[in-house]
Formats: structure tokens, C-alpha cells, sequence
């Protein structure tokens, strides 16, 4: 199979309990075969099976039907290849039909995307149908997961809150709120991750996610800057409960020492550090002790020696810890007075093929050393600019409207493509943060200085896009003709 998760889709798809049974029938409509299904906990291949009969055909390749693969369905007067497929997909097969034939295979034509699609839909399909069957839980939590493994991770928490408010007495109520709290704290979302943490805490029975909550909720208070209350919730947390295990005692010493950092007691926190790096923690808890062991030496303002312990961490980490590890090391590299060395950095997060924007240390860097930052070259804009440009394509715009009005400035001059790509960044960034009014005059501005149609279209059919992702359609409409 392509994808696991499929495994689970709608042969799980919430059978209603009742004892197994299923009825097919296929006529002709028109000169085309449709095909009525009604099954309850029925087994997928006897499907398969009765349709084969309904079309007096063989049907081959029943072996790759996982055997006690079961189904709950209702399709009333489909084409026959719809309904076929609708099954099928939703495993992870795929169907051909021939003169007399239906053969069975594994689907090798479809991505991992469609067969994503395949599962939401049979999830979407059972839990409309039976929503208040007892496996209803069971088919959120799984659309819930479909939409992680999918890279959404909005509507993945959605979908588990959705699980803990339609139904609050499931079993599985505990790991949705610890997965959607997980979530939050994968994106720095502290205060509505602790929110989650402290609502899973007020469950008035026992369940396996306590441990877990206590010390997530402790970081979560600490990175929120209440560090006393953080250090309070420890100890009472541990005059409660011992350390489960060896990775349990080693995530409460890092919370500690995070803790103490914050109140700048750095001694203890230095001791902390010291006995948890004795256990030689690895994977992301060696991370995790590289972070502090730099967040240490930032906090005594030895920026040197910060600078080299956030430059090894961004070697070893990866995504926004490697970026936010580079930003350290070139601002404390600039504390220490290491110009050359922000150059470094500079080129080792190019090299690393970071995201990380590190342009204001370097043009401080430059200024201090008397480069002349406004003789930059047009590749080196061109190298900022499309690091810019992927943020934007991510979704991680924060902080790009300054960086681009300065880039915006430096390009003055520059080649006009140049220039229409920085203000096209510009705008979008603009809109994306509530000014799409300021981005599109800043786009009148600018428009008689593009004298390229292709350019200017480009500008055109930005501002009609912005318009209609505001629901401004008549001035989206007046954009595309070119008039703003």
C-alpha cells in the first residue's frame, strides 16, 4: 500500500453493530450500467463479489482484498465505476473493467494526496450517515489524522476539538485534547496550548496523557514568561508524581533549567544542565540541552561563546529551530563585534539551504566594516529576494514588511523585474497582514514606473486576487480589466 493510514479508512468506516448484510443491485439507465448498494458491517470482497454477479462478469484479483476488510455504505443509483471505485480507493485498490472481466490490483496511479482524499471521504460519508454510532470517535480521530498526515494542521486540530465537544464522553477524548495541544506547541502557540493542557487536566477521571500535561504545562507557563509559576507546577507535579522513566525525568530537568534561565539563575540552572547531560540524552533531548546549554551562555552575555554554541545547534537541527539557532548566532556573532563572522553565518545558512532572514545583522555587520550597502550587488538582491519569496509561498510572513521596504529601497535603480518582484512581494505581504488598502495604493504608486505590459499585468492581476480573497469582488473585477 501507498499510504498506512488507508489501511484504516473505510474498512473501519462505522458499522452500526447490526449483524452483517448487504443488498446490490445493477440496472441499465439510459444505455449505462448504475448500481444501488446498501451494507451494513458487510465484508468488502462479498461487495465485490455481488457486483461482479449483478454485472455478470469474473471478477480477479480478490487476493489483494484484505479479508476481513468490512464496510458501511449506501450509494443509491451511481454509475457502476463510481461505486467501484468509491470502495476500492478507499483501500488503497484500484479497479479495471473489461469485456467479462473485473480485475482487482493495487492502485499504483494514485498519489498519496488522492488516496489522502479517498480517505476523507469515506470518513465523511460514515460519520454523516451514523453519527451516532459508537465508533463515530474512532472516524473523527482518523479524519483528524488524515488531515495531519496531510500537512493541515488547522484543520487537524479542528477536527480533534471538534471530537472533544460532539462527543465528551468518548474514551478517546484525552488524546485528541493532548494531540491538539501538541499541535499548538508545534507551532509556539503557548498560551492556547496550555489552555489545552489545563482542560485535560480537569478530566474527572483517569487517563494516560497526566504526565505529560503536568510538564508540557510547565513549559508552556515558562515560555510564556511566567517562570516562578513554572518552577511552582514542577514541585508540586513531583511531590505527586515520580518520573515514570529515564526520558520523563530528563524533560522536567530541561523545563527546570528553561525555567531558571528565565529568572537568571544561572548557577542552578548550569547544574541542572550538568546532571541531565550525564544521562547523554539523545535524539531531541540532546537538542533540547544544546538549546539551553546557548540560551545559558546568552543569559551571562558571553556573546562569543553563544554565538559558536547557537551556530553548532543550527548543524544538528532542522525546519524554524535551525533558523531561529542561525538568527542567534549571527545577532550574538554581532554583540561580540565578530563582523566577519556574521558573513559566515551568513553563508553557512545559504549552504544549509536555511530560511533564515539574517539581513539585518549583515547590514549592520557591512556598516560597521564601511562596505557600501547600497552597491550591493543585483545577484545578492536577487538571492534575498527569493528567500523572501519562498517565506511567503510558506505562509511565514512575520516580520517580511520591514525587510522588504528596506529590500524595496535597495533596488531603486535596479533592473525592472527586480523591482516588480519586490513589489509584489511587498503587496502580498501587506494584504496578508490586514492593509490590502495600503498594498493596493502602494501599487498605483508604482504602476507608471513599470512600463513592461507583462510586469504591469502581473501587478494587475495581484491586487484582482487580493480583492477576491477579501470578497471585494467589484474591485477585483475593475483589477482584472487593469484599472485600480
Amino acid at each position: 500500500m501507498k499510504l498506512a493510514v488507508v489501511a484504516m479508512l473505510a474498512s473501519l468506516a462505522l458499522q452500526d453493530g447490526a449483524p452483517p448484510r448487504f443488498a446490490v443491485s445493477v440496472r441499465e439507465v439510459e444505455g449505462d450500467q448504475v448500481c444501488s448498494i446498501q451494507a451494513r458491517q458487510a465484508r468488502l470482497i462479498d461487495l465485490l463479489q455481488a457486483v461482479g454477479e449483478q454485472l455478470d462478469v469474473n471478477v480477479q484479483g480478490l487476493e489483494y482484498v484484505p479479508r476481513q476488510t468490512r464496510m458501511t455504505v449506501e450509494l443509491r443509483r451511481r454509475p457502476v465505476r463510481e461505486v467501484l471505485d468509491y470502495m476500492l480507493r478507499s483501500v488503497g485498490l484500484e479497479v479495471e473493467q473489461r469485456v467479462g472481466a473485473l480485475i482487482v490490483r493495487e492502485d499504483l496511479k494514485l498519489s498519496v494526496d488522492e488516496l489522502r482524499a479517498s480517505a476523507q471521504a469515506a470518513y465523511i460519508h460514515a460519520l454523516r450517515a451514523y453519527p451516532n454510532h459508537e465508533l463515530a470517535p474512532s472516524g473523527m480521530l482518523g479524519q483528524a489524522q488524515v488531515e495531519e498526515s496531510s500537512g493541515n494542521l488547522v484543520a487537524a486540530r479542528m477536527r480533534y476539538d471538534d471530537l472533544v465537544d460532539t462527543y465528551p464522553d468518548s474514551e478517546l477524548v484525552p488524546r485528541a485534547m493532548a494531540r491538539s495541544a501538541e499541535l499548538f506547541m508545534e507551532e509556539e502557540e503557548w498560551a492556547h496550548a496550555a489552555q489545552r493542557y489545563a482542560d485535560l487536566l480537569r478530566l474527572e477521571y483517569e487517563h494516560g496523557y497526566e504526565v505529560e500535561a503536568y510538564t508540557n504545562l510547565a513549559l508552556c507557563t515558562t515560555m510564556l514568561g511566567d517562570h516562578e509559576r513554572a518552577l511552582h507546577m514542577l514541585d508540586a507535579f513531583e511531590s505527586l508524581d515520580e518520573p515514570v522513566d529515564r526520558e520523563d525525568w530528563l524533560r522536567r530537568q530541561f523545563v527546570r533549567a528553561r525555567a531558571l534561565i528565565g529568572l537568571k539563575q544561572l548557577g542552578r540552572a548550569a547544574a541542572i544542565l550538568d546532571d541531565a547531560d550525564a544521562w547523554a540524552p539523545e535524539g531531541r533531548n540532546a537538542l533540547v540541552s544544546s538549546e539551553l546549554r546557548a540560551r545559558l551562555l546568552s543569559a551571562k552575555g558571553l556573546d562569543a561563546e553563544a554565538s559558536r554554541a547557537w551556530l553548532a545547534l543550527a548543524r544538528d537541527a532542522a525546519g524554524t529551530d535551525r533558523d531561529r539557532a542561525l538568527r542567534e548566532a549571527a545577532r550574538h556573532a554581532l554583540a561580540a563585534e565578530d563582523d566577519m563572522g556574521v558573513f559566515f553565518i551568513e553563508r553557512f545558512a545559504d549552504e544549509l539551504g536555511s530560511e533564515a532572514d539574517l539581513s539585518e545583522e549583515v547590514h549592520q555587520a557591512r556598516a560597521r566594516l564601511g562596505i557600501d550597502w547600497e552597491a550591493e550587488r543585483s545577484s545578492d538582491l536577487d538571492e534575498r529576494l527569493e528567500r523572501i519569496e519562498r517565506r511567503i509561498a510558506a505562509g511565514s510572513t512575520e516580520g517580511l514588511i520591514d525587510q522588504l521596504e528596506r529590500l524595496d529601497h535597495l533596488v531603486e535603480g535596479q533592473d525592472e523585474a527586480l523591482r516588480m518582484r519586490v513589489l509584489l512581494a511587498r503587496g502580498a505581504v501587506l494584504a496578508e497582514h490586514g492593509s490590502l488598502d495600503e498594498a493596493v495604493e502602494l501599487f498605483r504608486v508604482r504602476l507608471p514606473g513599470l512600463t513592461d505590459p507583462e510586469h504591469r499585468r502581473r501587478v494587475y492581476l495581484l491586487a484582482a486576487e487580493l480583492f477576491e480573497k477579501a470578497n471585494r469582488m467589484d474591485e477585483a473585477i475593475e483589477a482584472y480589466r487593469g484599472r485600480l
